[in-house]
């Protein structure tokens, strides 16, 4: 979030092709709360921009300027952007509207996830935050990059 990006603004309702400012500045919220603040821009379009974007409409909104603003955040709101992020509820919501997920399951231990190897088919995928492919369906691969993750949960499926 503290790469340098451009930010662009447009006052000119009539001409939607035109920015009339660009902002190359830090993706912090104290940087993006002081153009907000001195735009003050009708909507916030989180989904353009990566998951730099998600988490920054995320802290913002947490921060309170959208509110303090008047700034709609669209294209996603915030609670789907959450449920998108957050694996265990992404999950609840999957099962919730009957789609199928691959089998797997989430470990805080290595005893966990040992339980959870053993069943077959061995989960190939390796997540924390983003999802990482073991190179090979193995216990041991999956034990390796578990001793070298610094997560304290971990999500282990099928891919």
């Amino acid at each position: 979030m503290k790469s340098s990006s451009s930010i662009q603004t447009r006052h000119d309702h009539d001409d939607p092709e035109t920015a009339d400012r660009t902002y190359i500045e830090p993706l912090t919220v104290e940087c993006v709360s002081a153009i907000i603040r001195r735009e003050r821009p009708d909507a916030l379009l989180p989904t353009v921009g990566g998951q730099t974007a998600l988490n920054l409409a995320i802290a913002l909104d947490d921060s309170g300027v959208l509110e303090e603003c008047g700034v709609e955040m669209i294209g996603a709101k915030r609670e789907a952007i959450k449920i998108a992020e957050d694996r265990l509820l992404f999950k609840q919501a999957m099962d919730e509207a009957g789609m199928q997920m691959p089998r797997g399951g989430f470990a805080k231990s290595w005893a966990e996830a040992e339980v959870i190897v053993q069943r077959p088919p061995i989960p190939r995928s390796f997540a924390r935050r983003l999802l990482w492919a073991a190179p090979e369906p193995a216990p041991h691969s999956i034990r390796k990059n578990l001793k070298r993750s610094c997560a304290t949960a971990w999500l282990l499926r099928d891919s």
